[in-house]
């Protein structure tokens, strides 16, 4: 999160539990998106699970039950003596009539509480277990995933998709520019014909991988009319929203073990 300058300082040496979930979002809708999800200010001090609580409290964000997935939870420390203390954090990816099941970073599989545990493991909780302190809910509703924030994003294992065709569109009958990244500063490869049929390689909430008459570029999503059956990430729900984090999250993990 260096590179996004996403902190008010360096968070070297930081447990990284609250970390991996800014991470995660950064990762799956870009950095500006990630922060207004997270309710986080500019030079934010969110790597700290108190703070980020805290945040979500300020923008009327934090609910004490009713977990949904995408939800980020936060979890008291066993020794209460500070009132205000957060000790661990992690993304809500499935919630039952009776748990729910988290994705979680600086843990280990055993069951509970782990905080500072050195890897990323899915784990369950009982919903009316006594050291959840909140649920954060981010607004996936009203945010848009950031336009050209890195061609990582485009080709990670969680975005990823069948190949398919789209047909290209406009509202002004123009040409559409196909770009050499995803980015509307992007050099301009080529202009492709409203109506003509392209390849969709992979995309993201607003960049699609196209291949036309051989020539590999980026086009925008708005101006593709992708086949039936192929589904833009614009189109997801909540839920499915968090199962990709999870499938990224699940990724990435396994390449680094």
């Amino acid at each position: 999160l260096a590179q996004y300058q996403f902190y008010n300082s360096s968070k070297k040496g930081v447990a990284w539990c609250d970390i991996f979930v800014d991470w995660c979002m950064c990762t799956a809708f870009g950095p500006n998106a990630a922060k207004k999800l997270l309710c986080q200010p500019s030079k934010s001090s969110g790597a700290s699970c108190r703070h980020s609580m805290q945040y979500y409290k300020e923008k009327g964000q934090l609910y004490l039950s009713d977990p949904r997935p995408g939800d980020q939870i936060f979890f008291w420390p066993t020794d209460r003596s500070d009132p205000e203390a957060v000790q661990h954090t992690a993304l809500v990816v499935r919630v039952t009539s009776s748990r729910v099941y988290t994705i979680e970073g600086n843990t280990t599989s055993d069951a509970g509480v782990v905080y500072n545990g050195g890897c990323v493991a899915e784990k369950q909780y009982r919903l009316d277990f006594e050291r959840i302190a909140g649920y954060g809910r981010p607004d996936y509703e009203h945010i848009d995933p950031d336009a050209g924030y890195g061609t990582d994003s485009m080709n990670s294992e969680a975005n990823m998709m069948d190949k398919a065709t789209a047909t290209v569109i406009a509202e002004s009958g123009s040409n559409v520019n196909m770009r050499k990244t995803p980015s509307t500063t992007a050099a301009v490869i080529m202009k492709v014909p409203v109506g003509a049929t392209v390849t969709v390689n992979d995309h993201n909430d607003t960049w699609s991988q196209i291949v036309y008459n051989g020539t590999t570029g980026y086009m925008m999503v708005k101006f593709l009319d992708i086949a039936e059956g192929d589904q833009a990430y614009s189109d997801l729900s909540v839920e499915e929203l968090a199962a990709k984090i999870q499938e990224l999250v699940s990724a990435l993990a396994a390449r680094a073990s």
